[in-house]
């Protein structure tokens, strides 16, 4: 059967519910969170990288420590 150009979208997909068991919309969900959670490893990974706040808290320990 071919759908007619005024028929809603969502009755033309209905028959891929059998192929498809998650609604689109909770796939593109799942794919920014994915998205985010690199985004966020990057994130992290660059500030230890060039900013490096674990170096300056133990040079502070260690200054402290050989100070008395």
């Amino acid at each position: 059967m071919i759908a007619h150009a005024t028929e809603p979208l969502r009755h033309r997909l209905d028959g891929l519910n059998d192929f498809l068991p998650i609604e689109p919309t909770e796939c593109r969900a799942q794919s920014d969170l994915i998205d985010a959670a690199f985004i966020i490893s990057v994130a992290v990974g660059l500030l230890l990288a060039f900013a490096n706040p674990l170096s300056a808290a133990f040079a502070g320990a260690v200054t402290k420590a050989l100070a008395g």
